[in-house]
């Protein structure tokens, strides 16, 4: 067993596909065939079955690309240990964002980052949470940016970069003066979501985390939402809102949006939040770098 030939197992099971996972490695399909049946032949066990979908991992097969992944991971780790330590400042990092005002952040952010690591190279990749998660799991994404609710959280390890409140976002024409509610200790006014029961609401897409709370929030208060519309930005919602077609709930980070003219922001009883998280492999090492970028993201969003 050599550390490349790790490699090849691995990206055959990402890939699932023999020439993409050749292409993955810089090898000749053929060439990967044959490192795969030699370490096949070695360990005395199939460790993929081939067939129409592609290379699929047996039980066997599975076990050897966990462990794969485990000692490849330690000699990442290893190696990023060994740079900071040396003062080395140079590499790549692949760092997953959250769709929509992620990449507006890292745009505000990366020039500073470039100041301090001019020779690290920045994959950046705008995907669900979900999808950071799994490819954390993978080894495939060295730090994901992203916004989730605390059930939500995968077994990987977690920074806390800011909360955000989840606020009900109505048409400015609404006359809501009686509805207040007494919180003293609010940043925004409060009122009752059940006072909008029959309200039309723009949500967020299904499967997005927003929408996992936004679903929340309507059970607790056993409300039925008539949803008009979906979609996957929350500053077209809020568009919607604008245009006194509904009301929605949205991130408090939206409240000085350009899209929330003529839009009140209400806080609820239950002050329902979601968390901006950086995330990493369970027990992996930080590089300076990595914590250097995860310290911007938390000056930009605190500020």
């Amino acid at each position: 067993m050599n550390l490349r030939e790790l490699e090849y197992i691995v990206a055959l099971d990402e890939e699932r596909n023999l020439k993409k996972a050749a292409e993955k490695v810089s090898v000749t399909p053929s060439a990967l065939t044959q490192k795969v049946m030699q370490l096949e032949k070695d360990v005395g066990i199939a460790l993929f079955i081939r067939s129409r979908k592609g290379f699929i991992p047996t039980e066997a097969g599975s076990k050897y690309i966990d462990a794969a992944r485990r000692i490849l991971q330690i000699k990442k780790d290893t190696y990023n240990e060994l740079h900071d330590m040396s003062n080395q400042q140079s590499g790549s990092l692949n760092v997953g964002i959250f769709p929509e005002r992620g990449a507006d952040i890292f745009s505000s952010i990366y020039p500073k980052f470039h100041e301090r690591y001019p020779d690290i190279c920045i994959n950046l990749i705008e995907t669900s949470v979900f999808s950071q998660q799994k490819m954390i799991e993978a080894g495939s994404l060295d730090l994901g940016l992203m916004t989730l609710s605390d059930e939500q959280k995968s077994g990987d390890d977690y920074i806390l970069i800011a909360r955000e409140e989840i606020l009900l976002a109505v048409p400015e024409e609404f006359s809501l003066k009686n509805h207040i509610l007494y919180d003293p200790g609010s940043k925004f006014p409060v009122i009752s979501i059940t006072d909008f029961h029959c309200e039309p609401f723009a949500l967020m897409s299904s499967f997005s985390t927003l929408r996992f709370l936004q679903e929340k929030i309507f059970r607790q208060n056993h409300i039925e939402p008539q949803i008009l519309f979906e979609s996957s930005r929350q500053n077209s919602i809020l568009d919607m809102v604008s245009c006194k077609l509904c009301c929605a709930l949205v991130s408090e980070h939206y409240v000085h949006s350009r899209h929330a003219r003529n839009v009140r922001f209400f806080a609820m009883p239950e002050h329902p939040t979601w968390n901006v998280m950086a995330c990493h492999k369970k027990g992996s090492y930080l590089t300076n770098a990595q914590k250097y970028l995860i310290q911007l993201f938390t000056d930009n969003l605190t500020d």
